[in-house]
């Protein structure tokens, strides 16, 4: 891989590789955009097929963390941190507290948060290093439940999408496949619970949906691969899934939307485009999952939980305001998102430049 090449091509600042063998570390950071701020690096523990997929998974949530930060208002750029290892068997204190000294090498121009496969006492281990972590919870020193937060920030997206397909920002009755019950899953199936929603689920861990549904035993769960023609609402990507929507699935499709916090069912924003061609919302991942990011935001800012929670609030408005200037545009919400995103980076970009003649 010419990692120069991908940089430059990716539009990122920075691509670091971390190693330590004493305690079997192999990280990479990306650093894709510091325009509004320092960047916020969510870490992923996975254990990669090569580092080619771990370097490409870095790179694409970098660039998704800037998008997320700048339409969510924040001051803060965008980053990505991977570890390369099980999330089952491949933890430790020392691995976690030597990803933390590295962390400390980028002084205040990075700051990092939970992510796929890692939790609070992973964040712990890293903190004990360096005080540039965000968003824990509560009893880590945190203003609230970054999971919670999340979930919250999910729900109002999930209700602004109810409302472009229904005229009522209400959840009741609305019938939600849930693509991955893991952490955040399964909180945004209690949630939805809570609101009085239909609720069906899939996931590849047969445990994991044998715990939803023992908790509620109403719920319908269904095979991965019959994610394509299931009959539903909205299907609500919680998790990278074992099946991805490519064009050649489109037209078996028999939801209305697809809104929820994983980018990863669909391969490409050309996909999006065509999912608006069919009628079908392709609403943008990265504001419904912006919760986290504003909870690190507001730490970093001193600002407090009452506070967060109205910003947290404002993600429907958000996600309607996008869905009208799409409909104007005639366009996927996503393709919207991104231009309103670039847009704010742009902006801020040009503060102080002048022409040189």
């Amino acid at each position: 891989m010419n990692f120069f090449k991908l940089i430059s091509e990716k539009g990122l600042e920075q691509l670091v590789f971390c190693n330590d063998d004493s305690v079997g570390l192999k990280a990479i950071i990306a650093v894709h955009n510091t325009l509004l701020g320092p960047a916020l690096a969510p870490i992923r523990i996975k254990n990669y097929s090569s580092e080619t997929d771990a370097v490409s998974d870095a790179v694409n949530m970098a660039k998704h963390m800037t998008y997320r930060a700048a339409i969510a208002d924040c001051d803060l750029g965008g980053a990505s941190a991977v570890i390369w290892g099980d999330p089952e068997t491949g933890k430790s204190e020392a691995l976690f507290r030597a990803f933390g000294r590295f962390i400390e090498r980028f002084s205040d121009q990075l700051y990092v948060v939970m992510g796929v496969g890692t939790n609070a006492s992973d964040l712990h281990n890293i903190k004990r290093e360096t005080s540039k972590v965000l968003a824990q919870s509560t009893s880590h020193g945190g203003i609230a439940d970054p999971t919670e937060i999340t979930g919250d920030s999910i729900i109002y997206g999930l209700k602004a999408t109810a409302k472009a397909l229904t005229g009522k920002a209400d959840l009741e009755g609305v019938s939600c496949l849930i693509q991955g019950v893991g952490n955040i899953g399964s909180i945004i199936v209690r949630k939805l619970t809570e609101a009085g929603a239909i609720i069906s689920v899939t996931d590849t861990n047969y445990d994991r949906i044998k715990e939803v549904q023992d908790l509620n035993p109403e719920i319908t769960m269904i095979s991965p691969e019959e994610t394509y023609k299931y009959k539903c609402d909205i299907i609500v990507p919680c998790a990278p899934p074992p099946i991805k929507i490519e064009k050649k699935h489109i037209s078996k499709l028999k939801c209305k939307a697809i809104a929820g916090p994983s980018a990863f069912i669909i391969s490409d924003l050309k996909i999006a485009d065509e999912l608006h061609k069919e009628g079908i919302l392709c609403m943008p991942h990265f504001v419904m999952d912006s919760g986290e990011a504003i909870q690190a935001d507001y730490e970093l800012k001193g600002i407090q939980t009452a506070r967060l929670e109205h910003a947290i609030k404002n993600t429907y408005r958000t996600m309607r305001n996008i869905q009208d200037e799409a409909v104007k545009s005639d366009e996927s919400p996503m393709r919207t998102a991104l231009r309103k995103a670039q847009h704010r980076l742009t902006s801020i970009g040009n503060i102080g430049r002048r022409n040189a003649w």
